[in-house]
């Protein structure tokens, strides 16, 4: 008797963990900013690398230790990692035209629209101190699909290129984006 009551609250105990590992491995639907202002950007990495996405403000120039409005994603591309285990931690909003390339190279987010923004980038890698940086200023219309592709190197980041993804007939075309300018680092 003792042995089956064990048994049950084993039973249960297990049933309840794996209930939560589960929830916990569930994505969270993306949601776009409040203001209602925002467009749907797919951040790509075109080569491995571990790289972190800030909106920032802005400027004539940068300096990597200035603040930022805040983190927008993280992406880490490994074409050796399992894809299941990468994909768990990659951001899906439903954007188009997504088959040409590796599904652990991306993820998807809304970013605010409507008026110039910054985009700034951190490269972590591929040495443990090695961090570089890169920003640019673009601006994105409210509604709209977007891709951003980031051209990474053992030495950082060797270019940005930004598109909107139009809608056609027979599928999407990638249109680059005019007017994204690029931020040099502030001199002094």
């Amino acid at each position: 008797m003792a042995t089956t009551r064990l048994w049950r609250t084993g039973t249960v105990a297990m049933g309840l963990i794996a209930t939560m590992l589960l929830c916990a491995c569930v994505q969270m639907p993306v949601k776009a900013p409040d203001e209602g202002h925002a467009a749907r950007v797919r951040f790509r990495l075109a080569s491995p690398g571990r790289q972190h996405v800030f909106e920032a403000v802005p400027n004539d120039c940068f300096l990597p230790t200035e603040s930022t409005n805040g983190r927008i994603l993280t992406l880490s591309y490994n074409p050796d990692a399992l894809r299941w285990v990468v994909e768990r931690h990659l951001d899906r909003i439903g954007m188009p035209a997504a088959e040409g390339y590796p599904s652990i190279s991306y993820t998807e987010a809304f970013v605010n629209a409507g008026h110039p923004i910054g985009l700034r980038f951190m490269l972590v890698g591929p040495g443990i101190y090695d961090t570089y940086y890169a920003q640019v200023t673009a601006r994105f219309e409210p509604g709209r699909d977007y891709e951003v592709l980031t051209e990474n190197t053992p030495n950082g980041i060797s270019g940005i290129a930004i598109s909107e993804l139009v809608p056609e007939r027979n599928g999407v075309r990638v249109v680059p984006l005019r007017g994204v300018l690029k931020t040099p680092y502030c001199i002094g």
